[in-house]
């Protein structure tokens, strides 16, 4: 009986060498050797259950060990008909019990097959529905998702790739569709040293113009390192830059209506009595603030009809010569308009400051505190009432 085992063990070992050569011989024959004595076990009475049980864990250890079905299926087939040769020689040479023998390897063969068919079969619609669900999330995702072979022509591309680029881009190669084409091997370049490239790319549309997309490209490979195909997963920039372009609109005029407040603020007239307007002015004055006095200036006394406008400048930090010539050039063009300027708040250091500079104020009239600048525009006004 040894020498039937190890004659049934090589023949089904040459089998699954044939089909699977690159697979570890010690590890083919172990588990050959292991069937076989499971097969021969069940050729004696009350064999049968425990070839069941055993060919259903055999069956499991390959399918999670990733054992090709045709390969398991192919040494089922290889086991059964050695054995049936060895039953039928045993017939031949009419040993005791050889024709249930025979009918026993029918039965044990058929069974072990529909075992085999009922793993594989759950096995192959798991795989079914798990590619199903993939096939819905690629298909439905409102990111794009793309597969590329080695030579960079796209296998596959879900809707949403044709959507944004407005047609069927599927066989086209990366090359066709990417602006500048020299990107996609600086790209598989990087995905092939770090396994991942994510960054910004520009997709040519139908009509030759282009989309700005971002990009995450990498690369699944084989068992042994081989590559299998190339993704691509792109989400389109379109809506994104609209919305920062709107983002950036809306910063623009809140910074707008901030200057705007803000040139309010620090050109502030205030009317303090018929005829009578007051600008306090606070902080440095540079070329733009005293244009944006001037102005101011000017709207007011011809908005007001002013015949007296006070400046205080108290709370200016600093007098130079561009601040005395923009009081000077606020003074003359207020004369024009028929206004008097009074010139408040000049402390020593200015009044220094101002001789020093040689600053012509002789177009305005100064007084030293706000209140006295009042004082002599309610003054100068009443005498001119009466």
């Amino acid at each position: 009986m040894e020498a039937r085992r190890e004659a049934v063990i090589e023949q089904v070992s040459a089998v699954s060498r044939r089909l699977a050569p690159d697979a570890p011989e010690e590890a083919i024959a172990t588990q050959v050797a292991s069937q076989v004595d499971t097969w021969l076990a069940g050729l004696r009475e009350g064999g049968e259950a425990q070839l069941e049980a055993t060919q259903r864990a055999f069956i499991g250890r390959t399918r999670a060990a990733g054992m090709p079905g045709q390969l398991v299926l192919t040494m089922i087939e290889a086991m059964r008909a050695s054995l049936l040769d060895e039953a039928l020689e045993l017939l031949d040479e009419g040993v005791p019990g050889a024709a249930d023998g025979v009918r026993r390897v029918m039965r044990i063969a058929q069974r072990v097959v529909e075992v085999y068919d009922a793993a594989f079969r759950k096995h192959a619609q798991a795989l079914e529905k798990k590619g199903r669900i993939l096939r819905e999330l690629t298909d439905n995702s409102p990111d794009g998702i793309l597969f590329a072979d080695r030579d960079g022509v796209m296998t596959y591309v879900n809707p949403s790739i044709n959507a944004s680029l407005g047609h069927d881009v599927m066989g086209s190669n990366l090359a066709d569709i990417v602006d500048p084409p020299e990107m996609i091997a600086e790209i598989a370049r990087q995905v092939t040293a770090k396994g991942k490239w994510d960054g910004p790319i520009r997709l040519v549309r139908a009509d030759g113009t282009t989309k700005r997309h971002r990009m995450v490209a990498f690369r699944v490979n084989d068992a042994k390192g081989e590559l299998l195909v190339r993704c691509g997963i792109l989400r389109d920039l379109t809506e994104e830059e609209r919305a920062e372009e709107d983002r950036q609109r809306l910063r623009e005029r809140i910074i707008a209506a901030q200057d705007e407040a803000l040139r309010e603020l620090s050109t502030p007239l205030m009317p303090l009595a018929e005829g009578v307007l007051a600008m306090p002015i606070v902080g440095a004055i540079d070329e733009a603030r005293a244009q944006q006095i001037l102005e101011a200036l000017l709207e007011g006394i011809g908005q007001h009809g002013a015949e007296h406008v006070i400046i205080d400048i108290t709370g200016v930090r600093g007098v130079d010569a561009q601040v005395a010539g923009a009081l000077v050039q606020a003074a003359q063009a207020a004369r024009l308009l028929g206004a008097e300027v009074v010139l408040t708040g000049i402390r020593a250091a200015v009044a220094q400051t101002l001789m020093e500079l040689g600053a012509d104020l002789g177009s305005m009239v100064t007084r030293s505190t706000l209140q006295a600048g009042v004082a002599h525009a309610l003054a100068k006004r009443k005498g001119a009432r009466r």
